[in-house]
């Protein structure tokens, strides 16, 4: 959990400015957006952000001490995403936002 809270800021950001940019550029796009691109397109951004930034590197080494390496990390975040952004996009149909 303690590394899922950690990827929320960028993950959350980028999912946010690419769903808003969907939404003005595509007159299709589902009210929903954001519920898409915050599992997928912002944990990308995030992964990426740490692999290429040396002082975060390091931040790995404590989860390895758990035996954890980033691909499990990973894909503990976003698997609890998308169930986070699943839920979500179902209560939206139901109460019709």
């Amino acid at each position: 959990m303690i590394f899922y809270r950690s990827t929320l800021k960028l993950a959350i950001g980028t999912g946010l400015l690419v769903a808003v940019w969907l939404c003005l550029t595509s007159p299709a796009a589902i009210p929903g957006t954001f519920f898409l691109c915050f599992p997928t397109i912002g944990l990308a951004m995030d992964a990426f952000y740490r692999f290429l930034s040396k002082k975060r590197g390091n931040e790995f080494y404590f989860y390895r001490n758990a035996g954890l390496g980033p691909v499990e990390l990973y894909g503990f975040s976003f698997a609890l995403s998308a169930a986070i952004s699943f839920v979500s996009l179902i209560l939206l149909s139901i109460f019709g936002l």
